[in-house]
């Protein structure tokens, strides 16, 4: 049986780079699992996907915790088909010297911006490998990973892990059906800070 639309998933929908890409996709009928701390933001960007002509369902999901990872993949198992895109773009940031930056903060940055994405590449490759019809991983990462500005250390590091995650996803993925791609953008209107 085939399915009737694709499926995306999408953290960090509820706002920002996340909500636009949700939209797009909307746009072009997709069904988008909007995955997000906030869950009335991610309800508002589902709203905003059926007004495109798409699908979506808001779901509140702390990206940094293994096991939301884990009940992301069972549910939507029993809802979806396939799994055609995932897009990894939730992200936070913060500033301070290295020396300075509270552990607490290097802690909570490397967990939401670096481990989610670990998290999701680790728990959804076998699904996007099954899929027929070929799938792609989306990787936010940040001009920082590339620029490393003083003062941003720990956003840096995280998003440069990103790059790395992504690049090295690439060579293993050669021959498989899983497109890959690292999104390294520069500043626009984000709720990031």
């Amino acid at each position: 049986m085939q399915p009737t639309r694709k499926n995306a998933i999408v953290t960090g929908g509820a706002s920002g780079l996340g909500r636009g890409m949700c939209r797009r996709l909307g746009g072009d009928g997709w069904r988008i699992a909007v995955c997000d701390v906030n869950l009335a933001g991610a309800e508002e960007t589902v709203e905003l996907i059926h007004a495109e002509g798409g699908a979506g369902l808001a779901i509140e999901m702390d990206v940094a915790e293994r096991d939301a990872w884990r009940a992301l993949e069972s549910r939507l198992r029993s809802e979806w088909d396939q799994v055609d895109l995932l897009v990894n773009n939730a992200g936070v940031a913060g500033s301070g010297a290295v020396s300075e930056y509270a552990i607490e903060n290097w802690q909570w940055i490397v967990d939401v911006n670096l481990w989610s994405v670990i998290h999701g590449c680790h728990t959804f490759l076998p699904w996007l490998k099954a899929n027929p019809e070929g799938s792609h991983i989306i990787n936010v990462a940040s001009a920082a990973a590339i620029t490393c500005a003083p003062f941003m250390a720990a956003y840096n590091t995280t998003k440069a892990g990103v790059l790395v995650l992504t690049e090295s996803l690439y060579a293993e993925l050669r021959g498989e059906q899983v497109g890959v791609t690292a999104v390294c953008p520069w500043f626009f209107a984000t709720n990031l800070l």
